[in-house]
């Protein structure tokens, strides 16, 4: 049941929900999918192929996959980046003196 081209959801791990295609399958307990996942390899107990099938090769790349599962009616997650907000750099206390606690000392 686990050929290459094979479209399959993840029921296990980080990824699970979520669609891919087998690119190759790597041994007995292991395959290689893409799609909405990452692209890594799995195991094959985390992984429930369907019934659809495609002409795949491993070397198809993630977006030629992830058009694949559009035509399908699957929808893509899309990356996104989080901006870092810009921190204030501190200011320095030159000639100011303090004590332990970041106090600044009185002068006697």
């Amino acid at each position: 049941m686990f050929e290459k081209g094979r479209l399959c959801k993840k029921i296990a791990g980080r990824d699970k929900g979520e669609y891919g295609i087998i690119l190759e399958v790597l041994g007995k307990d292991r395959i290689l999918i893409d799609g909405n996942t990452r692209r890594r390899k799995t195991n094959r107990k985390h992984v429930e192929p369907l019934e659809k099938k495609y002409e795949i090769g491993k070397d198809t790349t993630t977006q030629k996959v992830q058009e694949i599962l559009k035509k399908e009616g699957i929808p893509i997650k899309k990356k996104v980046k989080k901006e870092k907000q810009k921190t204030q750099k501190p200011e320095k206390n030159r000639g100011k003196k303090q004590d332990k606690n970041g106090r600044d000392r009185k002068k006697a």
